[in-house]
């Protein structure tokens, strides 16, 4: 068991579990603009009205006006299967037949919201890789949270070393 002093008080701790999401990278600049390349990308593929993005972004829990991700939103909580049906739900919503709001969903997935994340879409909270070295160095072992598909989550902690 590693001790480590926060405030100048000794804690035994056998494991620190960070949230990947929020904890360790900038949520909102992440998920956010997965959003707006989602929304984005269904709009230009089914030619829709500006209405379509609204509904999109509504229903997802997206404002695209402060960049902000709803925190009790879908975006923020569902996990990618629901946030594809809700894409679908709002694509049929707006007049597509369900099968082909499906596909559409389906195509769109790997070029926005479901596409591996990018270096530039992961924005550090602090010095997360030296903090992870320190922990580990400490002797804590250490665990990752989140509702992310495993190949992102990976992908991002190498991103981040």
């Amino acid at each position: 068991m590693a001790q480590l002093s926060l405030n100048g008080r000794l804690f035994d701790i056998d494991l620190i579990a960070f949230d990947k999401d929020g904890t360790l990278i900038d949520f909102h600049h992440l998920w956010g603009r997965k959003a707006q390349l989602w929304v984005e990308w269904l709009q230009q593929r089914v030619d829709g009205p500006r209405s379509l993005g609204a509904a999109l972004y509504r229903s997802l829990g997206y404002d695209p006006e402060s960049g902000r991700v709803v925190s009790d939103g879908p975006l923020a909580v569902a996990s990618m299967a629901k946030l594809y049906t809700i894409g679908a739900a709002v694509l049929y919503q707006q007049g597509v037949g369900w099968h082909e709001a499906e596909q559409i969903v389906a195509e769109s997935v790997a070029a926005s919201i479901g596409a591996l994340p990018v270096p530039d879409l992961i924005r550090p909270i602090g010095d997360v890789a030296g903090t992870i070295e320190r922990l580990a160095t400490a002797g804590v072992r250490l665990a990752v949270i989140t509702s992310d598909d495993r190949a992102a989550t990976q992908a991002t902690l190498q991103t981040l070393g």
